[in-house]
């Protein structure tokens, strides 16, 4: 069985900011002020998220490397 190991980055407040494999690959995630994750990037895949007037999650689009962007509402 191989074992992974993840490296994790938090900021100040305690917040995910990145993770990154062994092998290099890393996540990296973009914040607003409310602390809501609005981007993601995931070795070039890119996820935006939005929120509607209640701060709930509203639509999530992805981006991926070659593809057209697909959006969830």
């Amino acid at each position: 069985m191989q074992r992974s190991t993840l490296t994790y980055t938090y900021d100040p407040a305690g917040r995910l900011i990145s993770r990154a494999n062994v092998l290099g690959q890393t996540t990296t995630f973009d914040r607003n002020n409310l602390g809501q994750i609005i981007r993601k990037n995931a070795g070039g895949q890119v996820t935006t998220y939005s929120y509607d007037l209640t701060d709930q999650l509203g639509q999530v689009t992805v981006n991926r490397s070659g593809f057209d962007r697909d959006s969830i509402v």
